[in-house]
């Protein structure tokens, strides 16, 4: 069952239409990682007949079906983020969504060099250690450290252990292998 909620990011699973950078609104879009259900879409159609909203009634209100499939989905597109402009695509081949669905959260990646800390404390502008892979610390100010590996106690980290991370050409994702025999 997905949350109709407008907290935050991680509870979002339904966003509002956006203007597309050519005038016209999108459509609702799935921002869900899995698949959507038929019981996801009732629960959206749901909601839309239970809201005092004019501008967001099931009369007016689009799909946008080519996002059903899944931000974890190499194919996950929208309308509005195949038009809008800059920022970073949510999901489908190429967003950060889909290349570490397999890692967990927590950790980060970067194919250019970076500030960053070692794992032994030097602060050095190169490609992280471990496929790149880094997470970044706030120290206050708005200011952010970044630090080789994944987020200590994250489930990026329990994931990776005492493993290594690998980029895989074929499916463009992270991965872990095993040092484990």
């Amino acid at each position: 069952m997905s949350e109709l909620t407008t907290g935050g990011p991680e509870e979002l699973t339904w966003s509002y239409p956006s203007p597309a950078a050519d005038g016209t609104t999108s459509g609702f879009v799935w921002m869900g990682y899995e698949e959507a259900t038929e019981s996801n879409q009732q629960e959206w159609v749901d909601f839309l007949n239970s809201t005092n909203e004019s501008e967001h009634t099931i009369q007016n209100t689009g799909w946008d079906k080519a996002s059903f499939v899944g931000l974890y989905n190499a194919d996950w597109t929208s309308n509005f983020y195949s038009k809008a402009t800059g920022g970073d695509k949510p999901g489908g081949l190429g967003s950060r969504t889909y290349e570490t669905q397999n890692v967990g959260t927590g950790v980060k990646f970067t194919k250019t060099p970076i500030w960053h800390y070692t794992v032994e404390g030097a602060y050095v502008k190169e490609i992280p250690a471990d496929c790149g892979a880094y997470h970044s610390v706030d120290v206050g100010g708005g200011n952010m450290d970044n630090h080789a590996g994944p987020t200590p106690d994250s489930e990026a980290a329990e994931y990776l252990g005492d493993s290594t991370y690998y980029w895989d050409d074929t499916c463009c994702w992270y991965g872990i292998v095993s040092d484990r025999q």
